[in-house]
């Protein structure tokens, strides 16, 4: 009888180590990486994907945040997904790999963070564009995230009437970093440019190498230039959007109920991106008048017309070299539909 006993406590602890050695192995992690410090709002973003996932999951899926470029640049993580060596990504896209992908953060696509919910929709054309670059290269893009609107900080005022017609050629010299699409769009507004590394940026407003600086928004001219720029001209030319992605290897190795988990989750915080992108736009426009005196300059859409119709006719047309004259067509007949 003992001898029975014991070998009936045996298999149950046989059995339950063999189902304790399932529920483990039927755990699954994966590399999340990210390019922004651990306490900017995208890293944060991923970290309550990961919380949601793994609760959604029962444990069954942990997504493992690699923030601050861990696993490499935007670019090197780009190449990497296409690899499969990294799993998901929150990151800037790589328009060398394919033309398209420089659409996220196309200038003049949005006046108004109302406009860019619209135009940044799942259902809408911009979507449609980057999901068939990631497919075609492939990758799978699962959304977008926005982190602020850019505009234009100065040492000196600019001339708002001027600022606002680009068919009057500007004075002051504004620094860009060199890319293509920077430089066609400062030059097609009148401006002089000139291409400065951003991290001498500092230096070249300090030793007048340039008056003003384009592609910030708010949060970047606080931490960065606050103590140094007298304006900051909220032109809102492009939203610095970043986007969430997935290696064909990871995302095909989930079940469908694994797939929609994830995708739910990023959906709620692409989402909530554009909502916070704007109320820190807000607060960081505000820390920069009350802690360093800089005047905020605010425009209505109509004010901005003049410069985003002009943006999206003259330096779109220089883009499709980039970006393909399919995708900027489709992307032009877009936005003047949701602008009507």
């Amino acid at each position: 009888m003992n001898v029975f006993k014991k070998g009936l406590c045996a298999m149950v602890v046989l059995s339950f180590m063999v189902m304790s050695t399932g529920t483990a192995s039927a755990a699954k992690t994966f590399r999340f990486a990210g390019q922004n410090p651990v306490d900017q709002e995208s890293t944060k973003q991923m970290l309550r994907i990961r919380d949601m996932v793994l609760k959604e999951t029962k444990g069954g899926i942990e997504l493992k945040v690699y923030p601050a470029n861990q696993l490499g640049d935007f670019q090197q993580i780009q190449e990497e997904l296409l690899k499969g060596t990294i799993d998901f990504a929150l990151i800037s896209t790589n328009h060398q790999l394919d033309g398209r992908l420089m659409l996220p953060s196309m200038m003049f696509l949005a006046k108004t963070y109302d406009d860019a919910k619209k135009i940044y929709a799942k259902n809408g054309v911009l979507y449609k564009i980057i999901d068939e670059a990631c497919n075609d290269l492939g990758m799978k893009f699962l959304g977008f995230s926005a982190e602020c609107m850019s505009g234009i900080a100065s040492v000196k005022p600019l001339n708002e009437k001027g600022l606002l017609d680009p068919k009057v050629k500007k004075s002051e010299l504004i620094r860009t970093s060199g890319i293509a699409s920077a430089v066609y769009t400062l030059q097609d507004l009148g401006f002089r440019t000139v291409s400065v590394p951003y991290a001498e940026t500092y230096t070249a407003l300090q030793t007048g190498i340039c008056d003003a600086w384009w592609g910030g928004g708010p949060i970047h001219n606080y931490y960065g230039f606050g103590d140094i720029i007298k304006h900051y001209y909220a032109t809102n030319l492009f939203i610095e959007a970043t986007c969430f992605f997935a290696s064909n290897k990871a995302w095909n190795s989930l079940t469908a109920e694994q797939q929609k988990v994830i995708q739910n989750a990023i959906n709620i915080e692409e989402k909530n991106s554009f909502v916070s992108a704007e109320k820190f736009d807000k607060l960081y426009s505000q820390k920069l008048h009350d802690e360093y005196g800089v005047t905020i300059h605010t425009f209505t859409p109509k004010e901005l017309a003049p410069i985003f119709e002009n943006g999206r006719n003259k330096t779109w047309e220089k883009l499709t070299s980039i970006a393909g004259k399919d995708a900027i067509r489709r992307l032009r007949e877009e936005v003047k539909k949701l602008e009507k």
